[in-house]
């Protein structure tokens, strides 16, 4: 086993030997310009600079104004339906009129027609009775 094996599994059993180590080592790095900018250079990589939260901000900022035009598309084609709902309700009142309209019309026509039947009826049974006597008269004479 290695020293650095060994090293670790003693440390690993003695947790305050391993807090010591660790506070030793920070205090060398610390005092140590190269070691801290070793240090810094590393974690660094990871910090985001002013530029980028600026480029971050565009970026949310672009989506944020998609979003809103996306909701406002909503709310321009919900107002289209709310219009097409008016649209069909006047559109079923004015068949709900005509429907009246032709059920009027229907009545009218019946009524028309049993009025001709019964004028054709009266015509014919008038020339029929007008035969009849007209017969009644040739054969009497």
């Amino acid at each position: 086993m290695s020293l650095v094996d060994r090293l670790l599994e003693e440390l690993g059993e003695q947790p305050e030997a391993a807090r010591r180590l660790a506070r030793r080592l920070a205090a060398d790095i610390a005092s140590e310009e190269s070691l801290r900018s070793l240090l810094l250079e590393g974690l660094l990589r990871d910090v985001a600079t002013k530029e980028d939260l600026e480029k971050l901000e565009e970026r949310l900022n672009a989506r944020m104004n998609r979003l809103e035009e996306k909701v406002d598309g909503l709310g321009e084609r919900m107002a289209t339906r709310q219009e097409l709902r008016a649209l069909e309700e006047r559109l079923n009142a004015r068949m709900d009129r005509i429907e009246q309209r032709m059920a009027r019309l229907e009545d009218k026509i019946d009524s028309f027609l049993k009025w001709m039947i019964g004028l054709l009826v009266t015509i014919w049974a008038t020339m029929l009775a007008a035969m009849v006597a007209g017969l009644k008269l040739l054969l009497v004479h």
